[in-house]
């Protein structure tokens, strides 16, 4: 056998019923196995629908901050909570703030002139035509508008707008970033949005999913000394606002939904962006293991569940299918090895490729079958016509 070690490995049959066609399903992974990649210096705010929710008859009344920094995001008026709407967006909750006068208000007050901002959202079609709707989330204090210490993301431009179009701007509609992409602000989508100031207004990029916005610049470009809100949230946050006015209008507001926002008060490196963008993405747009089909599904081998162990050779492989069909190797010397933390925290199990093996138990006959397999074929220490054959199939017997 060929020198290998296995990650993970199931097995699924196909029936008649889906005729000759086969499921194909998205990578299968773990948006926990990308959390140890996120960077932590300069973290200021962590909200994430999937924790610290503090809610009654399903209205939120504080979100708290994940960051360690205690800036939660709060609402006291009942009237004016966001709703959590369980098992929304692949399985998890989301916040639904209504476009009305719902909000969720920033507690930090600590002033920050670099920014790097990422969120889970989608702008909901609004009930009614306005210059100040679609401002999703704001930051600053609460009091007079102030150029250089409020920022604002403003869904489609201007009024309802445009598909094209998202704009960073400081509130009063005469400094301000364009970022434009095709569908980047379109209704009822969900998305996967980042950007990043440095210093000044215009020094600001954007992205969404990672693929980056063209900016184009508009008025001045005024210093930046933005906090996330103030210490009574009557500034900065999620949905409406209304203690400093755009232009005269006494409230801002935003039809959203939202299931995570991440704030860091430096200007993060393009990996570490990067890291923070494939977290989001695997956690909320990659598809879970609940989505792997079971229809016809014989064997389930994991390195995290099932294995039977002494000493580190593994002597049984437990089949998470459901069938029994357990993988097994009595003989001690001819078990392979458990290797822990070896694939993205996960072990693995190592056959030394000269006589380590596990053999299957099932015996049902298929005609039809789809096999997936995670492995790594490892260098032999012998070249020979023998080697090479990591999966084999079929009874025992000539």
């Amino acid at each position: 056998m060929k020198n290998i070690s296995f990650y993970r490995l199931f097995i699924l049959f196909i029936t008649i019923f889906f005729s000759s066609s086969a499921f194909l399903f998205s990578q299968v992974k773990s948006y926990r196995d990308q959390v140890a990649n996120i960077p932590l210096k300069g973290l200021q705010l962590w909200l994430k629908s999937d924790a610290g929710i503090i809610a009654n008859n399903g209205r939120v009344s504080k979100w708290l901050d994940q960051s360690g920094n205690g800036n939660d995001a709060v609402e006291t008026d009942t009237s004016r909570q966001p709703l959590l709407v369980n098992n929304e967006l692949n399985g998890k909750a989301v916040l639904r703030f209504d476009g009305v006068n719902d909000r969720l208000g920033f507690t930090g007050s600590k002033k920050m002139s670099q920014m790097s901002v990422f969120a889970v959202f989608k702008n909901k079609t609004p009930d009614v035509d306005s210059p100040y709707i679609g401002n999703v989330f704001t930051f600053g204090p609460g009091g007079a508008y102030n150029a250089t210490e409020h920022l604002n993301l403003r869904m489609r431009g201007l009024s309802t707008g445009t598909d094209d179009n998202i704009i960073i701007g400081n509130g009063d509609r005469t400094n301000r970033v364009w970022a434009t992409l095709g569908g980047m602000a379109k209704y009822n989508v969900w998305r996967n949005i980042s950007f990043v100031t440095d210093d000044s207004l215009f020094n600001t990029t954007f992205q969404v999913s990672g693929q980056d916005a063209f900016i184009t610049l508009d008025g001045s470009n005024v210093p930046v000394s933005v906090s996330l809100g103030d210490s009574t949230a009557s500034g900065g946050g999620i949905g409406s606002t209304d203690h400093f006015g755009l232009l005269g209008f006494p409230i801002i507001t935003a039809k959203c939904d939202f299931a995570e926002i991440i704030v860091y008060d430096t200007v993060l490196s393009s990996d570490d962006r990067s890291a923070v963008e494939e977290y989001l993405k695997d956690k909320y747009f990659t598809k879970t293991i609940q989505d792997i089909p079971i229809a016809g599904l014989q064997l389930w081998l994991k390195s995290d569940a099932g294995i039977v162990e002494n000493n580190g050779r593994v002597s049984k492989w437990m089949d998470q299918s459901g069938n029994g069909n357990d993988a097994v190797e009595t003989d001690t010397s001819r078990q392979p090895v458990l290797v822990n933390n070896e694939l993205n925290g996960k072990p693995v199990l190592r056959f030394d490729g000269i006589n380590d093996r596990l053999g299957f138990t099932g015996s049902k006959k298929m005609s039809q079958i789809s096999v997936f397999a995670v492995l790594k074929y490892k260098t032999n220490d012998v070249n020979s016509d023998a080697v090479g054959s990591v999966l084999t199939l079929g009874p025992g017997g000539t």
